[in-house]
Formats: C-alpha cells, sequence, structure tokens
C-alpha cells in the first residue's frame, strides 16, 4: 500500500470519528423534547423564585409610556413560598400612600417560555391591570380608556440564573423590562420601604423646587421633577419645556446602599456610552453609574440656585433662630436689642430682587400705637454680581424713607450694612440636593457665616 493511500484512509478514519463524536452531542442536546424543557425550566424557576426566604424588590413600570401618572414606577416586594403563595407589599398612591400587603397565588407556567403568573387577585399587584379603578390620589383622573393603569400580572422570565441575585422580566401585554433583585432572607418589607421613602424625600424633597444635575462623561444636565418620580433631563443650557425628555427611575436599597436605577437606558449628548443605573455615595453626596464613575447625579449649583430664586420672585430669609457663626448671630442678637431700644419689634429679615434687578433687603417690624399693634418695614438696597460660587453684594442707599430715619438712631443697622456688603461664598446647608436652606459665608472671613432658608 502506498503512502498517499495510507494517508487517505487515516484522513476518513479521523473524518468518521469526528463525525461520530458529532452525533453523539445532538443526540444529547436533543434527548428532551421542546416542551419537556420548558417543564424543566419552569420547575427549576419556581425553586429559584422561593430559594434563600423568597424575598425580591420589584421594580415595577406598568406601562412603556413616558407621562405621569401612569408611566411612572412603582417600588414592590415580594416574598415568594414554595407553597405557591406570595406576598406583596407596597406604599403608594394605588395604596393611598400607607403601607399595604396582600397575599395571593403565584405560579411558573410554560408559554413560548417560562412565565410567572400572578394567578389569583393580588390587591397590590393587580389594581394596575383593573380597568376599572386607577387608583391614584394625586389629582383628578378619570380614566376613560377602560385601561386603567396598563399594568402586567404575568411576566416572562428573561434571566434568572441558578442562585442568581437578580432576574430580569419582561411584561407579557404591554412589553415593559421590570428588574428583580433578591432581599436577605430577614428583611422586614414595612421597615424596607420606610428607609428608601424617606431617603427619596431627603434627596428628591417634594418641598424643594431645586434641579439637580447629571454629568455623563463630558456633557451635563439639568434634572428637574426628580420628586415625581419621573426626572425631565435637559441639557445645561437649554430650555426645560422645549428639550424636554421625561425618564421615570425608582429608588431601592440593596447591600446597605441606595441605587437609582432608570426604566430606561439614557443615551444623551455626544457621550456613546449608555447610562442607567447609578449608586449613591453618602460620603461625596453624589450618586455614581455603576459601570462608569464618570456618570453623576448630583445636587444642583448652591450660588445659581440663590440667583435665580431671587430672579424668579422667591424669597430668602434670616430669623431669629437661623444657625449662624458666634459673630454673625451675636449682630443678630444686637439688632432685635436695638430695634426694642427704640420701640420696635424687629420680625424676619427678608431678602428678595426687585423689578430693577436690585437685592432688595426688607427688615420687617412691629411697633404700638396706643393698644394697636402695627406693621412697618426698612428696606435697604444693594446691587448683586453673582460670582462663580457666591454672590458680591454693595449697598446702594436706603429703599423707604423709614430706612433712613432707623439709619439715623439704631446705629448697629450701619454695622450690619457693612457686613452685607462683600462677597458671600454660598454653600448647600445640608445637601446639594435640597436646597431650601443655604448657608453664606463671608469670602474674606470664613468664620462668618449665617444661613437663609428658602420661602
Amino acid at each position: 500500500m502506498n503512502m498517499k493511500k495510507i494517508l487517505s484512509l487515516s484522513a476518513f478514519a479521523a473524518m468518521s470519528l469526528a463525525f461520530a463524536g458529532c452525533a453523539g452531542e445532538e443526540e444529547d442536546l436533543f434527548s428532551s423534547s421542546a416542551a419537556d424543557r420548558l417543564n424543566m425550566a419552569t420547575a427549576e424557576y419556581t425553586q429559584r423564585f422561593a430559594d434563600k426566604g423568597g424575598k425580591w424588590t420589584l421594580e415595577y413600570y406598568p406601562t412603556p409610556r413616558t407621562d405621569k401618572p401612569q408611566g411612572l414606577g412603582y417600588l414592590m416586594l415580594l416574598d415568594f413560598n414554595a407553597d405557591q403563595s406570595v406576598k406583596v407589599a407596597m406604599n403608594n398612591d394605588f395604596t393611598r400612600n400607607v403601607y399595604k400587603e396582600d397575599v395571593s397565588v403565584w405560579e411558573m407556567i410554560a408559554d413560548n417560555g417560562p412565565v410567572l403568573s400572578f394567578s389569583t387577585y393580588n390587591e397590590c399587584l393587580h389594581a394596575f391591570s383593573d380597568p376599572a379603578d386607577i387608583g391614584f390620589t394625586t389629582g383628578s383622573l378619570e380614566d376613560e380608556t377602560g385601561l386603567g393603569a396598563e399594568g402586567d400580572y404575568e411576566f416572562m422570565v428573561l434571566s434568572l440564573e441558578d442562585n442568581a441575585t437578580e432576574a430580569m422580566l419582561k411584561g407579557k401585554k404591554r412589553g415593559v423590562y421590570d428588574r428583580l433583585v433578591r432581599l436577605p432572607e430577614d428583611t422586614d418589607f414595612e421597615e424596607y420601604i420606610t428607609d428608601v421613602m424617606a431617603f427619596r424625600n431627603r434627596i428628591f424633597s417634594p418641598s424643594s423646587p431645586n434641579n439637580a444635575m447629571m454629568v455623563l462623561g463630558t456633557d451635563s444636565f439639568y434634572i428637574e421633577d426628580g420628586a415625581t418620580g419621573m426626572m425631565n433631563i435637559f441639557p445645561l443650557h437649554g430650555d426645560h419645556i422645549s428639550n424636554e425628555d421625561f425618564y421615570p427611575y425608582l429608588i431601592t436599597k440593596h447591600d446597605g446602599k441606595y441605587c437609582l436605577r432608570f426604566r430606561d437606558v439614557i443615551t444623551k449628548g455626544d457621550d456613546t456610552r449608555a447610562a442607567q443605573m447609578f449608586v449613591y455615595d453618602e460620603e461625596a453626596g453624589k450618586f455614581f453609574g455603576t459601570n462608569d464613575e464618570s456618570f453623576i447625579i448630583e445636587g444642583g449649583l448652591p450660588a445659581p440656585f440663590f440667583a435665580d430664586c431671587l430672579t424668579n420672585g422667591k424669597t430668602w430669609r434670616w430669623v431669629r433662630n437661623s444657625a449662624a457663626s458666634e459673630s454673625l448671630a451675636a449682630l443678630n442678637a444686637k439688632l432685635y436689642q436695638q430695634f426694642t431700644a427704640v420701640g420696635n419689634t424687629l420680625g424676619n429679615i427678608n431678602f428678595t430682587q426687585n423689578a430693577e434687578g436690585d437685592f432688595v433687603c426688607t427688615m420687617a417690624f412691629t411697633f404700638k400705637v396706643g393698644r394697636v399693634t402695627v406693621s412697618g418695614s426698612a428696606v435697604y438696597l444693594f446691587t448683586m454680581q453673582q460670582t462663580a460660587d457666591g454672590v458680591t453684594l454693595a449697598y446702594k442707599g436706603p429703599g423707604n424713607e423709614t430706612a433712613g430715619t432707623l439709619l439715623g438712631n439704631t446705629p448697629v443697622l450701619t454695622e450690619f450694612i457693612d457686613y452685607l456688603t462683600q462677597t458671600h461664598v454660598i454653600e448647600a446647608q445640608n445637601t446639594r440636593f435640597n436646597m431650601n436652606t443655604l448657608k453664606l459665608t463671608s469670602a474674606a472671613d470664613a468664620n462668618d457665616w449665617f444661613v437663609v432658608t428658602l420661602f
């Protein structure tokens, strides 16, 4: 037998072995039917949902819309049990803003893939799919569509690995992607929800009108309406109406850290990287992107916020018990004492802006005429120039006759006006996410400062 024939036989034998190996693999792969494999997956997922205590957070979005209120997200807590019962808990408009929980039945069913079905009525979850009752308390909502909040109660399970800490669902009817994250077995649902709500109200206070900011790489944006659960994110120098772009989000807490995750991936500006989830850093007072720390959500800028509020007709107020440095607290007390000495009771010191753009300091007081209490005010005018981190004030003169009269018989007023006439560095007293109170510090002496409150 020549060498060429030996090589040919060797090649044929090798090919035969290769085909035999492939045939064996195909036989193993298709040894069970698609239906059997699906049934096996649903059984595995049933076990996995109930494993390790069976407690999860659900970031639930009823519809893919981006208008309020239907487009908002809702935090639910789920407790899956092996006996096919599930406890669902939440606190939102649908529960009239009180904690509520209900127990119903859940099951994994086989459809085109594994489907998580809440198969009996649950007062928490099914409220979102009830066409008869939207349930909101924030405003008058008359549902004329018969769709209610348009929510799902059956979800395709897109991912749930063995020992998974996270699962992704997709609403079977609406197609919205919802995330499940496993909670520790000892999680108290009411305490968890109360904690998360307190954090959200601290960071995105319903009573604070200020904007937050988002940085995505080299691009910066303003965030408006954070307290509503649906942020309007628009360019830093853009108009909030013509450039409006709404993103619903939810806050959860895992491993001791607060997480903010948007329903939809954000791709804005020139940066092609996508942002979706952020984790709050307590020390820095900011949210950082989980995949890229150059993605940041932080509070607004105090100095522009201070000036913008004045421009928009708001009032900053320094009251007697406001926080202040020792020197400024003494100056404030002296003001009250000298006003009293001339028969007046000093009230609040208000800072506003007039139509000409002047910074206006109004000192409201009362005095007695016989038995009648009469109100008065002394108005002092300043020019105001905004700096990078504060404002510079320069005294112009009295704004009314009373102010000139008081300067003559209340010497401390000159001292007070001299103090205001300088550059003040402006910072948030607590957090830049909530700037209802701001700290004004003398640029010349960091030991001189006082706090004003927004009204």
